[in-house]
């Protein structure tokens, strides 16, 4: 049995135990359509509704998966031309290379990654060549400043691109600092998907491991994690070491532990209960990222997903690898500056949707 496999099976064996309606919510909820049509668990069945729903979802992936392979390419070698080095990783790069069908990994988009020096390069270069933000209206200052990426689309296909050059966000107490170089080793591969998974899950190295994998199974996302499982499992003993040696120098011996404690969990090398539906996730497990209506309200104005105000506050309040948090002088200063940037940004949008419309009723501005 693969570890692919051997995760799906110890995954999908649990959660088909609960009611239907329960069950199928729950692989809609984390992606998972693709993988469950891709890679039948014996002795679970689906209803056909339902199997036919993953069925389309497989084909969607095998003709999405073909467009962003070429579509990536070009991307690289558009960078590349320009003397801006760059790989993909992630999504489609993660199906071909970690699940051996890259039909059976969702993926929304195309993920490169460039040196944090080459991000305003490699976005003029892929304006030349008919790329275009997806955040129109918002300034690109206020993207490079506070943003992970930029988000594009790739010319009249309009196939979204995200353009990286950072591991983690902005707010971020401990830095990650990732040299270009390692990032071409497995082990600084494998560094990269740990960071991206913590970040995208929102959790800090020192958080108990029930809790994280709690907030997982219910919140989500899953397939990061998924993605960070098979890699451990196909990178070798020295890599693995390696990896581990580098992030504990850097002081991420927490986010390491963690990390390595999901995998365990997900390959089935220590028991891990799954709660879904019909539970309530306690206050003490809610994501982090959950933020009220006029936040998600500002959150959309800006251009910028939601969780990131949330990564805003816990790093302002020193929840975020808070052993290692800045000074408070220092967090206050960068609170300011976020606020003056946002007011100034917030402003120069609503001035610019408002001589949009103005030109729609063909008034002269």
């Amino acid at each position: 049995m693969t570890a692919l496999e051997t995760i799906l099976q110890g995954l999908v064996r649990q959660v088909a135990s609960c009611p239907p309606d329960i069950a199928e919510n729950w692989v809609r909820r984390h992606r998972l359509e693709p993988l469950v049509y891709g890679i039948p668990v014996e002795g679970v069945s689906w209803r056909d509704a339902f199997m036919e729903s993953c069925r389309e979802s497989y084909a969607r992936m095998a003709a999405r998966a073909e467009q962003y392979r070429i579509a990536g390419a070009s991307v690289v070698q558009w960078l590349a031309e320009g003397g801006v080095p760059a790989f993909i990783w992630r999504g489609v790069e993660a199906g071909a290379a970690l699940y051996g069908d890259p039909a059976v990994r969702y993926a929304t988009d195309i993920d490169v990654m460039v040196r944090p020096a080459d991000a305003e390069r490699a976005l003029a270069l892929l304006r030349n060549q008919g790329c275009s933000l997806r955040t129109r209206n918002t300034p690109v200052w206020y993207v490079r400043r506070h943003h992970l990426h930029w988000p594009l689309n790739v010319g009249a296909s309009a196939i979204p691109v995200d353009v990286h050059w950072s591991v983690d966000h902005p707010y971020q107490a401990l830095p990650v600092d990732l040299d270009w170089m390692e990032l071409a080793t497995p082990e600084g591969r494998l560094q990269l998907a740990i960071h991206h998974a913590m970040k995208e899950s929102r959790f800090r190295g020192g958080d108990a491991a029930g809790l994280c994998w709690a907030r997982m199974v219910q919140a989500g996302p899953l397939l990061p994690w998924v993605d960070l499982a098979l890699m451990v499992e196909q990178a070798g003993d020295g890599v693995v070491d390696r990896a581990r040696a580098a992030m504990q120098q850097r002081g991420h011996g927490d986010r390491w532990h963690c990390a390595l404690a999901m995998v365990d969990r997900l390959c089935g090398r220590c028991e891990a209960e799954l709660v879904v539906g019909g539970v309530s996730i306690p206050s003490a497990l809610a994501p982090r990222w959950v933020l009220s209506q006029p936040a998600k309200a500002v959150a959309f104005w800006l251009g910028c997903r939601p969780e990131a105000l949330s990564d805003v506050r816990h790093y302002l309040a020193g929840h975020r690898d808070a052993a290692a948090a800045p000074s408070v002088g220092v967090r206050l200063f960068r609170l300011t500056r976020l606020a003056v940037d946002t007011l100034v940004c917030g402003l120069w949008i609503g001035l610019r949707q408002m001589g949009q419309r103005l030109r729609m009723w063909g008034v002269p501005c």
